[in-house]
């Protein structure tokens, strides 16, 4: 039976990320790397469906950014975050307008690296939000935290049915694990639990905060 994971800010090959975030216990960047890689490929199987809610990597060669996907098992649901240069030229060639000037025979090694690799569809935004529903919770995914998001409960009211792309919750990255809590609102990042979050495990800490 696959299983539903999250997780955002990887920030691999990022030497800086480790001061920033301190509580990332690794004295390299390639130490650091190698940790979450294990442990995504440890947690996450090959028939899992993992949501990343944004800045996997500095790094804005596409290429490269193929080759790092290649590594990563299961099938990534991709928000693109600040920080997502490469991504976002990977994702370019999967678009109907993408640059022309791109070689085909380079789309084609991205395309194959990539095949596992799902970034939502503009249709299936709303005001830069894509939805996620599961068990009858309904969530709004967005790399940002927003204090206000579409279907948000507000005076008591569940406002979920106004508009098929909201939620009761929200989830997102960005934060490092610094954004103030709130409730029904949760920074699913990887410094929140220094760890890649099970849908359990968000269930749980979302209600926690409740």
């Amino acid at each position: 039976m696959s299983r539903i994971w999250f997780t955002s800010d990887i920030h691999f090959g990022h030497r800086r990320i480790l001061t920033y975030c301190p509580n990332r216990p690794f004295t390299t960047i390639e130490e650091h790397d190698a940790a979450i890689m294990t442990e995504w490929r440890e947690k996450v199987a090959p028939h899992d469906v993992i949501y990343f809610l944004g800045d996997l990597t500095l790094d804005s060669d596409p290429l490269r950014v193929a080759q790092l996907c290649s590594k990563l098992t299961g099938t990534i649901h991709v928000v693109l975050g600040n920080h997502d240069r490469g991504l976002k030229r990977v994702r370019a060639m999967y678009d109907q307008f993408a640059d022309l000037d791109i070689p085909h025979d380079l789309i084609a090694e991205v395309k194959g690296l990539t095949k596992h690799v799902v970034f939502l569809p503009r249709s299936d935004r709303v005001e830069g939000f894509y939805r996620f529903r599961m068990g009858g919770i309904s969530c709004v995914l967005n790399h940002h935290p927003v204090e206000d998001w579409p279907g948000r409960a507000q005076h008591g009211h569940d406002m979920a049915h106004v508009d098929p792309l909201s939620g009761r919750w929200h989830l997102h990255g960005h934060s490092h694990g610094l954004s103030r809590r709130m409730p029904a609102r949760l920074d699913v990042g990887w410094d929140t639990a220094n760890k890649i979050l099970s849908w359990e495990e968000v269930q749980s800490l979302v209600r926690a905060n409740m």
